[in-house]
């Protein structure tokens, strides 16, 4: 009868055990879904060299060697 009663107990907990989302979570969802409505929205760059990529790259791996480095950043005019 003990055991019964365990097993009982240990059911009904097992089904009040409810998902509850963190703020982080429920943000995270927002946000994923936010970009999926803007990629189909606009689409994807259609990039092939990655030019900056490269260069940002660069620029962070010389800093992490503590090499001093200086950074233009410029707007292009005939836009």
């Amino acid at each position: 009868m003990k055991y019964i009663i365990t097993a009982i107990a240990a059911l009904a907990l097992v089904g009040c055990n409810e998902y509850h989302p963190t703020s982080s979570q429920i943000e995270r969802g927002k946000q994923e879904e936010l970009s999926k409505m803007a990629v189909q929205s606009v689409g994807m760059p259609a990039i092939v060299n990655f030019a900056e990529k490269r260069m940002m790259k660069d620029i962070l791996e010389l800093r992490d060697r503590n090499v001093p480095t200086t950074t233009y950043i410029m707007e292009r005019q005939d836009a």
